[in-house]
Order: C-alpha cells, then sequence, then structure tokens
C-alpha cells in the first residue's frame, strides 16, 4: 500500500507542476506538500532501523488527503480563471494590482509580471514596535532564568522533561497566559517579519543582532528545537524565492546564517546523544507507524470526533485562554480538543526496537479526530483552499512583507505536518495574527524600493 499511495502522490505532484508551471520562482505550497508526504511515504516503505510496519489505513488516509488538498487548491485557481477571464482572452489585465511601473497578468490562473522592474513595498518600523518587542523578550527571559540553572548543570534535554513535570518552572499569575499567547508568538512573528524585511535590502549588524538575540532567548525558554527549524526553514525559503532579485555580497551572509542557524539543531541532536540521522528518519517516517498504532488502539484517542476543533483549535483556544483569567471557563467541546493535545504528548509507542515516540499524531490524525475519514478529506480541501489563497497574495506583490511572512508561516508547518495540523497549534495561529498586527500602520510604515526583476 505504501508504494501505491507513493505513486498516486508522484502523479498530483507531476500534475502539480504542470498545472503551476507559470508559477515555479513561486514556490507553491501544494507542490510543497505533495512532495514532502511523497518522501515520507516513500522512505517509509523501506523500515529502515528496524521501523515496523505501517497500516494500509495510515496509506489510505495520507493519499485521501494529499489528493484533497490538491483538489481544494486547484478548485480556487479554477474558480478564479472562470471570474477573471470568462468570456474574454485568456490573458487580461488585472486592475486592481497594477501599480506604478508594474503590469500583472493572468495566466492560466496564475499571476504572471511582465515588468523587468517592479514596485515592492518594504517596511520601516516604528518605536512602538521596539517598545513592544521588549516587553514580549521580557517576559521570556523571565522563563528563562526559571530553566538556566537546570539548563547550566543538566542540559537543555533535562530542564524540557522538568519543565514539563514541574509547575515551579513555569510563570503564574497570569503571566503564564501572557507568555503563551503574547510574548512568544509575537517575537516568532518578529523575527519572521525582520528576516523578510531584510531578504532584498540588506541585514544590518542591528536587524541580526535583533533577530539572534530574539532567537536564543525563545530557544533557551523551552529547550526545544522547533523555533531554530522554523527560523531555518524561513531563511531557506526566502533565499530560494529571491535568489535572483538580492546582490552576491547580501547572499553570501544569508547563506551564513543559515549554516549557524542549521549547526544549532544538530548541536541540540548531538547533547540528546541521538543519532541525526536515524533521528531524521524516526521524526518523518515514524510518524506514520505511531498513527498505525494510536488508530490501531482506537479507544484511547479517536472515541469522539471533535467536529473540526482538534485542528483549528488554534486559532480559537487563545480566546478562551484570555477569558481564563476573568473566571470564565472554556467550553467542553475546547477542553476535549485541549485534551487531545495533552493524550498526544502523554502517548507513548514504540515505533521501532527501543524507540519511544509521543506527539506525531500528523496532519491527518489530527482531522481524523475531527471527524473520520470525512473529516480527513474535508479539512485537507480546505487547507488547500487557504494555501492557495495565500499563495496568491503573495505571487501577487500585494504587501509584500506582510504576504511573504505569512507564506513563510505556512511553508514551514507543511514541514511539521508530520507531528500536527498546523492551525491545531495556537502558537502558528497567534504567529499568523501578529504578523498582521506587525506589518499594519500600528506599528510600521511602508517604503517604496525598486527591485530588478530578472
Amino acid at each position: 500500500m505504501g508504494y501505491i499511495c507513493s505513486f498516486i502522490l508522484l502523479f498530483f505532484f507531476l500534475l502539480a507542476k504542470i498545472v503551476n508551471r507559470n508559477s515555479e520562482k513561486h514556490l507553491s505550497l501544494d507542490k510543497v506538500f505533495l512532495i514532502y508526504w511523497l518522501l515520507i511515504s516513500f522512505l517509509g516503505c523501506f523500515h529502515l532501523y528496524g521501523l515496523f510496519e505501517i497500516s494500509s489505513l495510515v496509506y489510505f488516509l495520507v493519499t485521501m488527503g494529499c489528493v484533497s488538498f490538491f483538489l481544494g487548491y486547484h478548485l480556487r485557481n479554477q474558480i478564479r480563471r472562470k471570474h477573471i477571464s470568462k468570456g474574454q482572452i485568456r490573458n487580461q489585465i488585472r486592475r486592481k494590482h497594477i501599480s506604478k511601473g508594474q503590469t500583472d497578468i493572468i495566466k492560466n490562473g496564475q499571476i504572471v509580471s511582465l515588468t523587468k522592474r517592479q514596485t515592492v513595498f518594504f517596511l520601516k518600523f516604528k518605536p512602538i514596535f521596539y517598545v513592544i518587542l521588549i516587553i514580549a523578550l521580557f517576559i521570556i527571559i523571565r522563563q528563562v532564568v526559571l530553566l538556566l540553572p537546570i539548563i547550566l548543570a543538566r542540559g537543555m534535554a533535562e530542564a524540557r522533561g522538568d519543565m514539563q513535570l514541574d509547575d515551579s518552572l513555569l510563570l503564574a499569575g497570569g503571566m503564564d497566559v501572557l507568555l503563551a499567547y503574547f510574548a512568544k508568538p509575537f517575537v516568532k512573528a518578529a523575527i519572521i517579519v525582520l528576516i523578510v524585511n531584510s531578504i532584498r535590502t540588506k541585514f544590518s549588524f542591528r536587524v541580526l543582532l535583533i533577530i539572534l538575540f530574539s532567537l536564543g532567548v525563545y530557544f533557551f525558554s523551552e529547550g526545544g528545537r522547533a523555533v531554530i527549524m522554523d527560523v531555518f526553514f524561513a531563511l531557506v525559503y526566502c533565499l530560494y524565492i529571491n535568489k535572483d532579485k538580492i546582490p552576491n555580497k547580501l547572499k553570501k551572509k544569508i547563506k551564513k546564517i543559515i549554516f549557524l542557524v542549521a549547526i544549532l539543531p544538530f548541536l541540540a541532536t548531538i547533547e540528546r546523544g541521538s543519532d541525526t540521522f536515524f533521528s531524521l528518519y524516526a521524526y518523518y517516517c515514524g510518524s506514520l507507524q505511531y498513527l498505525s498504532q494510536a488508530l490501531q488502539f482506537q479507544n484511547l484517542e479517536f472515541n469522539d470526533y471533535l467536529f473540526g476543533l482538534a485542528s483549528f483549535q488554534g486559532f480559537v483556544k487563545p480566546i478562551f485562554g484570555i477569558l481564563q483569567i476573568f473566571g470564565l471557563q472554556k467550553p467542553e467541546v475546547l477542553q476535549e480538543a485541549s485534551d487531545f493535545i495533552l493524550n498526544a504528548q502523554n502517548t507513548v509507542y514504540d515505533i521501532a526496537p527501543n524507540c519511544p515516540m509521543n506527539y506525531f499524531f500528523t496532519s491527518f490524525g489530527y482531522a481524523y479526530k475531527d471527524g473520520g475519514v470525512i473529516g480527513v478529506i474535508l479539512i485537507h480541501f480546505i487547507f488547500g483552499l487557504i494555501c492557495n489563497f495565500v499563495d496568491v497574495k503573495e505571487s501577487s506583490n500585494s504587501a509584500f512583507v506582510r504576504w511573504m511572512s505569512v507564506k513563510v508561516v505556512f511553508f514551514y508547518t507543511i514541514l511539521f505536518t508530520m507531528s500536527y495540523f498546523p492551525f491545531g497549534m495556537y502558537l502558528h495561529a497567534m504567529t499568523i495574527i501578529y504578523i498582521f498586527l506587525i506589518t499594519s500602520n500600528l506599528l510600521t510604515r511602508r517604503s517604496n524600493g525598486k527591485v530588478n526583476k530578472n
């Protein structure tokens, strides 16, 4: 079944390349999602490092989820194409995307720029942005102070484990809510916006210092490698998209930054005493085996459907988290969705001999919890629609920094769908919301800049 799944995903990936042949430079999210799961499904067939058998049901869910994602993504393209070119010639000027020195054409549902030069709006940050960033960093530093003695004595891995077991290592008195729903997502959003805003201009020493300091504070506050990987993927994506638009000197500087960031999770893996290649295979392909066992013991995690809250609770949970400060309790169904996440964190299965794993339900597991096979189909169809919307906004060059930053979040969260559905985590949902806040007129102002189009 694994090879059949891989063949089907290969077919749809090649189909996506044909359909999106005019948007190669934009790295459309449908191709990212499909090639990502194609690689995981194909490599999972080899059962390296003694990986246990992956059930046919899991491969079926992966296939249905990926095909639904593809259909949702390209259905929106078809709808847009009908609105744009119905009863007219195939190529038509889209007026709302015309700006000084720029003409955008819709071709095959994709936005294609015909000019050699186009106006790109970059951001200048107001003082209030830096004030809010300092406040957010101060809150996170308070968490770091609690963990620092353990980090220095026993290492990051032990500190992370103790933090999950000992409430005295966590902030209290409302600060925990501010840490979760304000400080961490705001800092992550700020890092991404600063990277995107600097990628075509220059990484000044001040900006680079702010990014690295913020990243370091965030990293030591939880001891996980996820934030490092997020920034790594963000830098790689931005460099790939803008490789023809940035000067060689800046390109070399960005590559050095990427190398520096890439070393950190590698060192963290060594610090844990793990084999790097085994860890990568277990994290990605092992997620399919973990989901196989989770489905096998259905009475533990999948006995009641959550009708979308498992997959999309990231946008709902922060609202009730803030209301809890005022004594208002969250609805029972939302509590069940939160318990589902806790079950994922606390449920351990051996995916290979002497290789325990937790938490890796995959995006298909989250969707299955919401509505079974129908949930997998419907939720990934919706996700495809949303990804197409983001792709169109980013490729149209409308509000460049804002939509490039949002797409960066979508890009790196797709690369973590082996663990969870992107909007099932409030951190990612809140990061997107804060990107909109940071790129609004409240915290920044726009600055015109000419960028050469090769």
